[in-house]
């Protein structure tokens, strides 16, 4: 089964070098090769003439062998690898079964045993790049051996039980998946915020059940069809071949997330609000790529900037308010121009009502960094300034909402007073950091704003 497994690696790998010198003659000659190594030796005599490392590599040098001093920097390291690899789960079952292996399982070798010959593979080529990466630092970086050596062999290991980890976890569905990554990053989070032995205890101790479980059941409950479709496309996406043939290798298409669960396959109630509700949730999975971009955006504006001055924190949640509503009114205006819901008629009530609750559900995410940092600022006033931080999120969009309808048919009523009512509120949102007086102020404009709306429905009904 040995000799059959490295014929197979083999040829494998000639096949893959046969492709790349096939590219590598199709883009340079001869010619142009050797000005290309010309060019290279040059630098390297220079480097070696001078006898000194470039600034930015002397700045490398100091920063790693400033990473072996502290002891902290290791253990973060430590925190890190479970959630990187959980995140690859998504994609990458961690052990590669191609189609390859998967005929071979049908001659008279064991499919577990295949397995375990790939899972010996990925751990032999992790200890060699360990190794390798290692030896670098050693003689580059005035660093001690045996604290490198320890760091790399817990590496190693650590590398070894989270493959297996990897492996369960591409065979659970995608909310186990979420769900996991986000208690483990909340629990890291804390921890480097709190440093507190109790919350890193727990960290290990999740992560060291999931390891147990994954162990006791590795070929429990196993798609091996699902595996053999994502590892083809691992062993064979090249992508500078790609990138030169136009020609791009892609995954095998799965039913969309959505059709996956039982409650969107239950009977649907023909009434219009569960219509629309329908159809803005089609509309989002079509959009996620876009959502997550500037989801995640705005995550990274708050987290970064509001990191270093409390100012910073109430600039970044009032721009945070202003560009998430203007994202959301430019998904509205899209789902209604350029779709089906263009040639339709539709009721703007049970419309607005229903884009109202995607909208908070696709914006509930940013309260998280803005819920930390405001305790972090404002302590017994963070709840009060995180109610005027939502108001102001649900007055700024219906505001932009009155006045997109208003827009489309000009009997709707529309305040360009309000308007302006909103970009104070954000203001106030802003400098209430700082001048915690302001809050009042804000509530004031918001029970404005909430009385002149019920009085207009009291009128209108």
């Amino acid at each position: 089964m040995i000799k059959a497994y490295v014929w197979l690696k083999k040829n494998r790998l000639m096949k893959k070098v046969k492709l790349y010198q096939l590219l590598l003659s199709l883009t340079f000659d001869a010619v142009s090769l050797f000005y290309l190594l010309a060019l290279v030796g040059y630098f390297a005599y220079s480097w070696i003439q001078v006898g000194e490392i470039p600034p930015f590599g002397r700045q490398i040098i100091d920063a790693v062998a400033l990473f072996f001093h502290d002891v902290q920097n290791m253990q973060q390291v430590f925190l890190l690898l479970p959630l990187v690899y959980i995140a690859r789960s998504l994609k990458h079952p961690g052990v590669l079964f191609s189609s390859s292996e998967q005929l071979l399982s049908l001659l008279p070798y064991a499919r577990k045993k295949l397995w375990l010959l790939a899972y010996i593979e990925r751990t032999v080529q992790a200890c060699f790049i360990l190794a390798l990466v290692a030896c670098c630092i050693y003689f580059l970086v005035p660093v001690r051996l045996l604290p490198l050596v320890l760091f790399a062999v817990g590496i190693w290991l650590m590398v070894g039980l989270l493959l297996f980890v990897q492996w369960k976890l591409f065979q659970s569905g995608f909310l186990w998946k979420v769900a996991i990554l986000l208690v483990l990053s909340l629990l890291s989070g804390v921890y480097v915020a709190l440093k507190h032995q109790a919350v890193y205890f727990l960290y290990v101790t999740v992560v060291f059940a999931l390891m147990v479980y994954s162990i006791a059941r590795i070929f429990t409950h196993i798609d091996w069809q699902k595996v053999v479709n994502a590892s083809d496309f691992l062993v064979w996406n090249m992508p500078l071949i790609s990138q030169a043939t136009k020609i791009k290798i892609k995954r095998d298409k799965q039913l969309a997330l959505l059709y996956r669960f039982k409650f969107w396959k239950a009977e649907f109630p023909y009434q219009i609000e569960h219509a629309y509700h329908r159809l803005w949730v089609i509309y989002v999975e079509k959009q996620i790529g876009h959502i997550l971009q500037m989801t995640l955006a705005l995550l990274l504006l708050l987290a970064v900037v509001s990191y270093f001055r409390p100012f910073y924190f109430g600039m970044a949640l009032g721009l945070a308010i202003f560009i998430e509503t203007s994202f959301l009114m430019a998904l509205f205006k899209d789902r209604l121009t350029f779709d089906l819901l263009s040639v339709l008629p539709w009721d703007m009530k049970a419309l607005r009502k229903s884009f109202a609750f995607v909208a908070m559900l696709l914006s509930f995410v940013l309260l998280v960094p803005a819920s930390v940092y405001a305790y972090v600022y404002l302590k017994q006033w963070s709840i009060f300034y995180l109610v005027l931080a939502i108001l102001t999120f649900i007055i700024f969009l219906n505001v932009k909402l009155d006045r997109q309808f208003h827009v489309w048919d000009r009997s709707h009523p529309y305040a360009q007073n309000m308007e302006v009512l909103a970009y104070v509120l954000v203001f106030v949102v802003m400098f209430s950091v700082v001048f915690q007086w302001g809050m009042l102020l804000g509530y004031v404009l918001c029970a404005m704003y909430f009385y002149k709306m019920m009085r207009h429905r009291a009128v209108s009904q």
